[in-house]
């Protein structure tokens, strides 16, 4: 069976590019676009992404292409030797980019341009059509054919004087070198889209054994005539294959039609390509399917339905847009996990957010049209089974499924009961869940300025943060895990992201809705890039998309490693993401110049203005080159510091002392030390020390592995501070971080002592001594609420204790954490085994 599948159909807020998979026994083909969370998908739906050979990519834009290089990954990893990428114009340069990242050979590109007619292995032959915006048609000149035979895809040109004229960049070995800059063409991208007719292959005809039998053809002579070879039979009569072989069944024909605007659409009715599948043409009752990657505005104007009907009418339409295409729930298993997690703690777990299109478009739609939806199946061959096929749908949201898993399980019921009893919640209920959170808040957030956000998410008070963890998984993104971003906003909405791996921007969308995600996103101060591996940093060009398509005025501050900064200026050349006022896109910052600067760069000045920040200070890690953690101070004292990835670094303790809370990889169990260490990470234990040795007021540990899919090892949280394990779309705050636990609380005033010029704020008990300008605190085992004095010499502050508030979230989190996934715990322990 062959049959042609929708992965994505671009109404995803990740990414809006469709992918269409089409399945051979043996081997896969993926057409249109693999935006960035495709891979996510693949896992989710177990679609086996190392069977992919080819991918046949529509355009060049980051959303069509961000979720390659994490995929080509995966398909190193499972022992696939290679992957074709054929792509627009100038694909081989935007290949040969990612060699700051990937340092593996087997990513093959080939660039379609006017002179390539078709593409052929032994599976499809597949005609691409060339699309640009204002012209009537792409220009054509000689003809060419590749062809895939073995490990790689060999370009024929039948010009060789063409050939040699092209600015194209192979891939030799020189250009693994990380650090070489490669010069492409001036104003290199020139916003192509492609469009691809396919051919599957001929059916062979049957074999009809009574004339072969009567022409005296017996044994092997008959595979012959099979594979169409004439033959001599036992009496020196030669029989040809059309004697006893019927004619071959003429195979079916698909075609993915990519029209981004109606600027492109006369590049494609006008093309003479098509000519030949018109009705009446010489393939014209091959046609089975054609997939529309169009919006609305051009699948209703008048010359481009007047184009589709001139096919003929028995062939089945898909179309792919927002407007008609649902944002089901795709990443189904992450959602239900957040829907168990939400039962314990719903503003640390909030739901996911799915805004619905109007779907206004779905009356109109002819009733050959189907709207897109993922995995819906289109089946080419047998020709007996031709045809729409519903069977793998994703089902609608189960509520039962979730209560029913936590019902059976009466410890854990009661474990939630206790702790949310001690966070003053009110009690579990065991009726209904909700697939995802509404987008609508019944309440005003005036400080944040944000027109609206999901009702769970908690609003941020005057000189405090609010912490959103959007991936919180090592290497790869996975079904359950993401791979690293955080996102940081202050009191009045300002925010920065500290690593910004692919998918951040869908996180963001699954967190508080698209219109929020977009608001967040224009109103986004500064990304910071903690080292060049792509699971850190892939997020950053969806991003600049973002913000180009919402009309940004001023550029995005990066902060990141130089090689990091040469990736973005080469992508620059392809993809044109200056913003509409003619603006740069990003003001570019390398973390060492930041880090060695003993003032600071004019590009800081006014994000850290408008986000009220005394500093931002990188500090170099042990892990690779140019690999930096980043302590950010706020004018009122708070201090969150990030470490990247790293092992155990003394530099980033001492500048990271007093955090207020500290963000640590914890990328391996305990007991993978040894490998943790060879690999320059950290383990869960390693990250509590550091926490530990800093003085931390809270530890939340993120980037585990992904052989760790729901909660990771470890031995144990100390007692003095708050340990957190952090879970994507995990959202916490300075007050929680801060609420003094009952149990620990004095009964008596308490006294400090302190020498200070400035601000001194006083917490716990006992004396301390420090000497300085600005605000000092000093901090005991025991911690009480704290009250503040200001004074130029020694002065004496004094804590009268208040009334108890409750635990922090985290304080007792663990226990219905651990009974929650305690099957994935024990299955862990017997795989370590």
């Amino acid at each position: 069976m062959v049959y042609i599948q929708i992965v994505s159909p671009g109404s995803d807020a990740t990414s809006d590019s469709a992918s269409v998979l089409v399945f051979f026994d043996q081997k896969r083909y993926l057409f249109g676009g693999c935006g960035e969370g495709t891979q996510r998908l693949f896992a989710e739906w177990k679609l086996h992404l190392s069977r992919i050979s080819t991918m046949f990519l529509s355009r060049l834009t980051w959303s069509y292409i961000g979720g390659i290089p994490g995929a080509f990954l995966t398909v190193c990893e499972s022992g696939a030797p290679f992957i074709n990428i054929v792509g627009p114009p100038h694909t081989t340069n935007v290949i040969t980019g990612t060699r700051f990242f990937i340092n593996k050979r087997g990513l093959n590109p080939i660039d379609i341009d006017p002179t390539v007619q078709q593409i052929v292995d032994d599976q499809l032959r597949v005609i691409p059509v060339l699309s640009l915006p204002g012209s009537l048609v792409a220009p054509m000149t000689s003809s060419s054919t590749c062809s895939a035979s073995g490990a790689t895809i060999h370009l024929e040109q039948e010009d060789a004087k063409n050939k040699a004229a092209t600015n194209y960049h192979p891939l030799p070995q020189e250009l693994m070198q990380v650090h070489q800059r490669v010069l492409l063409p001036v104003n290199a991208y020139q916003n192509t889209s492609v469009s691809y007719i396919v051919h599957i292959p001929d059916s062979p005809g049957k074999f009809d054994t009574k004339k072969a039998e009567a022409l005296g053809v017996f044994g092997p002579l008959r595979g012959k005539l099979v594979k169409g070879e004439s033959v001599v039979n036992s009496k020196g009569i030669t029989v040809h294959p059309h004697e006893c072989v019927s004619p071959a069944r003429p195979g079916p024909v698909f075609m993915i039609i990519d029209c981004p605007a109606q600027e492109y659409l006369m590049g494609i009715v006008g093309n003479s390509k098509f000519h030949d599948y018109y009705t009446g043409g010489k393939f014209s009752n091959q046609v089975k399917c054609i997939i529309h990657k169009v919006p609305m505005v051009v699948f209703t104007n008048e010359i481009y339905t007047t184009w589709i009907q001139r096919f003929n009418t028995n062939v089945q339409h898909i179309l792919l847009n927002d407007h008609v295409c649902s944002r089901t729930v795709s990443l189904c298993s992450s959602a239900l996990l957040q829907a168990k997690l939400h039962l314990i703690h719903p503003e640390l777990f909030p739901l996911a957010v799915y805004e619905q299109p109007s779907n206004t478009g779905i009356a109109r739609l002819p009733p050959n049209v189907q709207p897109g939806k993922h995995l819906l199946k289109f089946v080419l061959t047998p020709e007996s089974s031709v045809g729409f096929d519903f069977s793998e749908l994703l089902p609608p949201w189960d509520s039962e499924k979730v209560l029913s898993d936590i019902r059976s399980d009466s410890e854990l019921v009661a474990a939630i009961t206790e702790y949310r009893r001690n966070c003053s919640l009110p009690p579990i209920s065991l009726e209904s869940v909700p697939m995802t959170g509404s987008c609508q808040f019944e309440r005003t957030l005036a400080l944040e300025g944000l027109s609206s956000l999901p009702q769970a998410v908690p609003s941020i008070a005057r000189n405090s943060f609010r912490i959103v963890f959007l991936g919180t998984g090592a290497s790869l993104p996975a079904k359950y895990r993401n791979v690293s971003g955080i996102l940081v906003t202050v009191a009045g909405g300002g925010s920065f992201i500290l690593d910004c791996g692919e998918g951040t921007f869908g996180q963001i969308c699954r967190i508080f809705g698209v219109s929020v995600a977009r608001e967040i996103i224009c109103r986004l101060e500064f990304i910071f890039i903690s080292h060049i591996h792509g699971d850190h940093n892939f997020g950053i060009l969806r991003i600049l998309e973002i913000r180009k398509q919402a009309g940004c005025k001023e550029p995005l501050l990066i902060l990141g490693p130089p090689s990091f900064w040469f990736w973005l200026i080469e992508y620059c050349e392809i993809q044109d993401l200056m913003l509409p006022n003619g603006a740069a896109s990003y003001v570019y910052v390398t973390t060492p110049v930041l880090a060695d600067s003993r003032s600071l760069p004019e590009p800081l000045r006014a994000p850290m203005e408008r986000l009220e920040l005394q500093s931002i200070i990188p500090v170099r890690v042990i892990h690779c080159l140019d690999a930096f953690g980043v302590c950010v101070t706020h004018n009122s004292g708070w201090k969150i510091v990030f470490s990247g990835d790293t092992r155990p670094s003394i530099p980033l303790i001492e500048a990271g002392t007093g955090a207020t809370v500290l963000i640590h990889e914890a990328t391996l169990e305990n007991e993978m030390a040894e490998e943790a260490a060879s690999k320059k990470h950290s383990t869960t234990n390693e990250a509590i020390h550091v926490a530990q040795q800093m003085s931390a007021h809270a530890l939340a540990m993120t980037h585990f592995s992904q052989r760790y899919p729901k909660i990771p090892l470890f031995d144990g949280a100390p007692k003095e501070f708050p340990v957190i394990i952090a879970f994507d779309s995990m959202i916490i705050t300075r007050e929680q971080i801060s609420t003094p636990d009952p149990t620990n609380c004095p009964t008596t005033p308490t006294t400090v002592t302190s020498t200070i010029t400035g601000t001194v704020t006083g917490t716990g008990t006992g004396t301390g001594t420090g000497t300085g300008t600005g605000t000092s605190t000093i901090t005991s085992a025991i911690t009480s609420t704290p009250t503040t004095t200001t004074t130029s010499a020694t002065s004496t502050t004094t804590s009268t204790p208040t009334t108890p508030r409750t635990t922090t979230p985290f304080s007792g989190l663990v226990a219905p954490l651990s009974l929650l996934f305690k099957e994935d715990l024990a299955a862990q322990d017997t795989e370590d085994t």
